[in-house]
């Protein structure tokens, strides 16, 4: 399901065919930056308590899922010296 007319959807999919791979891939770094920005925001808005290692957890959390990110924690805990 899409919030896009199947019109507006061609036009952005005909805009990357013309982008180089490293246009694309400038693109696509600077929508991942956007979306972690706007789930850190939302995080922020449902929790202003929590401190900035508090909210880089929970979007680990939302990015890996718990089981991942739990492991992911226990991995770096283990490495460190």
């Amino acid at each position: 399901m899409l919030d896009t007319s199947a019109a507006a959807l061609e036009r952005q999919r005909e805009a990357f065919r013309r982008m180089t791979p490293e246009q694309r891939l400038a693109v696509a770094a600077e929508m991942s930056d956007e979306i972690r920005s706007i789930a850190e925001s939302g995080i922020r808005g449902r929790h202003p308590e929590w401190s900035d290692d508090e909210v880089r957890e929970a979007l680990v959390v939302i990015l890996l899922g718990r089981d991942d990110a739990l492991r992911a924690r226990a991995g770096r805990v283990s490495d460190a010296p």
